[in-house]
């Protein structure tokens, strides 16, 4: 079962890290591409400093996610497919987490963060 679509956000920084979590977690809702909205702090310039996704995720995936250290949502998703695997789960630290089902949007707005304008 999945949940309603759900509001992730991540540091630049990581995204690598939590791209190849969700590559694991997430393959059939945008695997390595889930973090794929260029976001920034409101009024400034330049290029991402956050990435954003709007997705569904298994339910217990987003339990994981909630409720679990990094420690224990690594060897948790460790667990998942046998020969693929993460050395961390850092991106958690900074991640920002919305309900599912709640608007992506209005979470970004209230996080001080508005998209990267495409390069015109």
């Amino acid at each position: 079962m999945y949940t309603q679509p759900l509001a992730l956000i991540i540091s630049n920084g990581v995204k690598q890290n939590g791209s190849d979590a969700f590559a694991i977690i997430d393959p059939d809702a945008g695997g390595a591409a889930t973090f794929s909205v260029a976001l920034r702090t409101k009024g400034t310039t330049g290029g991402a400093t956050h990435w954003g996704a709007n997705t569904p995720l298994r339910e217990e995936a987003y339990l994981a996610l909630r409720d679990m250290t990094n420690n224990q949502f690594k060897d948790y998703v460790n667990t998942l497919k046998p020969g693929k695997s993460i050395s961390g789960a850092a991106f958690k630290n900074s991640m920002l987490m919305g309900e599912p089902g709640g608007d992506f949007w209005a979470f970004v707005d209230a996080n001080n963060l508005e998209r990267v304008p495409d390069p015109a």
